[in-house]
């Protein structure tokens, strides 16, 4: 078993590598310029199967381990780091909803990660770092919920079709529901214009009303502070990977400028 996922691993990174390398890098400057992916270069992450690096084989994934999908994620970051980032948002999520989610709501909608993009929705203009400050709110309906609110700054906002989104119930308890672009009530709204990592999409969601059915809330009420945080702490990982990519693709464009530059007939590097 360990030298299956040792080859599974191995065959993923060669693959991501060469991905990257082929489709991503020469991309980079040009994705950075237009401040989005081009057309059709996201259809050829979902045909490569890039969405479901570590997902369960029983939801269709790779099953690939956390620390294995870390170094694509490097690999991929090194090419071109905005959609090393967008992964990044997309896997914490469907961490949380593996980790924390009904069985039926698996099912619904972790099989269909292999072509849908997933985000977390915390921050809000009155709360952002202090998640206690928050105005959006779930409200009980029957065995339904009833949520309205509006997310900004979200990681793959206005890419992503479904949203883990934390809300205070009626009696300030925080939660976390997932929500679906294609429920009533949902829109999108600003996106953020950012200096770097302008392929990623940052963006607000606007949710008006919105009944999303009792399944669909993510462990207990009053466990949303919880899953934020473990939202934020499997992030870390995979941003960490992220910023080391960011940083060798930094270092060799140093490297190759000092192989050019000359001081008098000297260049840089043999100085």
């Amino acid at each position: 078993m360990e030298n299956q996922e040792k080859m599974a691993a191995s065959m993923l990174h060669r693959m991501v590598r060469e991905f990257t390398e082929n489709e991503l890098a020469p991309l980079d400057m040009e994705i950075d310029a237009q401040g989005n992916y081009p057309q059709g270069l996201f259809q050829k992450v979902i045909d490569n199967g890039l969405l479901t690096m570590t997902l369960p084989r029983e939801y269709g994934g790779a099953g690939i381990s956390y620390d294995n999908v870390a170094k694509a994620i490097h690999l991929m970051a090194i090419g071109n780091a905005s959609m090393a980032v967008t992964l990044e948002g997309h896997f914490k999520t469907l961490e949380q909803l593996l980790k924390y989610g009904d069985q039926r709501l698996k099912d619904e909608y972790l099989t269909s990660a292999a072509h849908r993009i997933f985000a977390f929705s915390q921050t809000e203009s009155s709360g952002g770092s202090n998640p206690q400050g928050i105005a959006t709110r779930a409200v009980k309906s029957g065995d339904d919920w009833i949520i309205t609110g509006d997310k900004i700054m979200i990681t793959n906002g206005g890419l992503a079709q479904v949203y883990c989104v934390l809300a205070k119930t009626e009696d300030d308890q925080m939660a976390v529901f997932v929500v679906d672009q294609d429920m009533p009530g949902f829109s999108f709204g600003k996106r953020e214009d950012f200096i770097g990592l302008r392929g990623t999409p940052v963006g607000e969601i606007v949710m008006d009303h919105i009944k999303v059915p009792g399944y669909h809330l993510l462990g207990q009420i009053g466990q949303g502070l919880e899953i934020g945080h473990n939202a934020h702490d499997d992030a870390r990982i995979l941003m960490g990977a992220v910023l080391t990519g960011i940083m060798e693709h930094e270092l060799q464009i140093a490297v190759d400028y000092s192989k050019q530059r000359k001081a008098l007939d000297t260049p840089l590097y043999e100085l």
